[in-house]
């Protein structure tokens, strides 16, 4: 199952999702696609599987009392890390509707169990935890170039790289770094303040 799962992920990370099929994972793994059958019973399965094996690596090692808000740093930086490891295939994972809600399965509990710590309601908890993860994503596609399944992409016409590298140099990784903890501190202060205005609101009115 180990290799299995390893051969699609070296599909995903270098063609992206849509090229990944039993027949192409048979290749890789130089076997007939039938007998990939005996592990997993469909393609779903697969993708499940896969999400498993990526997310299974995002480790947290805060104690689970820790203060809320270290809590969510370093889950914010362990995704981030895990994006910029598999950039195409975290954001197939957006895109796909079976595979987000494998990896939210895997991966959210901790972020939200910290947000409720920090005492926002229910509803702001789903609202923080969805603007962070779509930063997430953003982050990792500055963070990468834009590169979409492999592939740089695609210029205006008559703009080539030496063009747009002159003109619009790639943003210096200390700068990525700093926006990084800037705009995770944004995000979490902005909970702080909805907060507070939800907690000024009657009962009667929320």
């Amino acid at each position: 199952m180990e290799r299995i799962v390893a051969a699609a992920l070296r599909i995903t990370d270098a063609h992206g999702l849509e090229a990944l099929s039993m027949r192409k994972l048979g290749a890789e793994l130089g076997v007939d696609p039938m007998a990939i059958y005996r592990h997993l019973p469909n393609k779903d399965a697969l993708l499940n599987s896969l999400v498993s094996a990526v997310f299974s690596r995002m480790e947290l090692n805060s104690d689970p009392q820790a203060p809320w808000r270290e809590r969510v740093n370093e889950w914010a930086c362990a995704y981030r890390d895990l994006i910029l490891s598999h950039p195409a295939f975290i954001r197939q994972v957006a895109a796909n509707a079976t595979m987000a809600r494998a990896a939210s399965g895997a991966t959210i509990e901790p972020l939200r169990s910290a947000l409720v710590d920090a005492g926002l309601p229910d509803t702001l908890v789903k609202s923080t935890v969805n603007t962070l993860v779509d930063f997430l994503h953003g982050y990792g596609l500055a963070a990468t170039g834009g590169a979409v399944m492999g592939q740089s992409p695609s210029l205006p016409e008559g703009l080539d790289g030496d063009t747009l590298s002159k003109t619009n140099p790639r943003t210096d990784h200390r700068d990525l770094e700093q926006s990084f903890a800037v705009s995770l501190n944004i995000i979490l202060e902005g909970a702080l303040s909805l907060k507070q205005d939800h907690a000024a609101i009657p009962r009667a009115e929320r």
